[in-house]
């Protein structure tokens, strides 16, 4: 991947990031002013906040992690903190949608019963978001098990083709010290 349009992918995944958790922050500030006050105005606002801009905040911000991890030497299952923050990531989305999205909605609504669990997910929201953001920093865990990636490929049995040095394409292209004749191979 070319510097130029990694640069411009860890800069928009960055932007999402923090637009993310900055809108997490306000729906925890907005349900913190309608608890106290009973003003169920910072509800509605939380409400169309999460409905139109947080949920697209977070698809983007977890679509630009996956593109970075699928383009870039970090991978998806090499490093333990590329693991973590996907399995955070997928964690939060879900409980975002399926559990504090209705419950937004109901108090939204003019539903009578306090909501401790509401506040409490946001503030864990932003939480979990600010804990992804030091492990992208901090990188802290080694990789993880399995086969790395410049490691010794095991060697062919006997009386199996050889393969081609260049495209590892099977008994179509000439031995590699055979330089005096042309390759059969299209990538020489």
């Amino acid at each position: 991947m070319a510097p130029t349009w990694r640069d411009l992918l860890v800069w928009l995944h960055v932007v999402t990031t923090v637009a993310w958790m900055s809108q997490a922050l306000g729906l925890f500030a907005l349900g913190l002013y309608s608890a106290t006050t009973g003003d169920p105005r910072g509800y509605d606002m939380a409400e169309f906040l999460d409905e139109s801009v947080l949920l697209h905040l977070a698809e983007a911000a977890f679509f630009t992690g996956l593109m970075l991890s699928a383009l870039t030497r970090w991978g998806y299952f090499r490093y333990w903190w590329v693991l973590v923050k996907f399995a955070i990531t997928l964690s939060q989305v879900h409980v975002a949608i399926f559990l504090l999205s209705p419950r937004l909605t109901a108090r939204a609504e003019g539903a009578a019963e306090p909501d401790p669990f509401l506040l409490t997910g946001t503030l864990l929201m932003v939480s979990a978001i600010a804990f992804q953001a030091w492990l992208s920093v901090a990188k802290p865990w080694k990789r993880t098990p399995g086969p790395r990636r410049g490691s010794p490929r095991p060697r062919r049995p006997p009386g199996s083709p050889r393969t081609c040095s260049r495209c590892r394409c099977w008994t179509t292209c000439w031995p590699r010290w055979s330089s005096a004749i042309r390759p059969r191979c299209s990538s020489w």
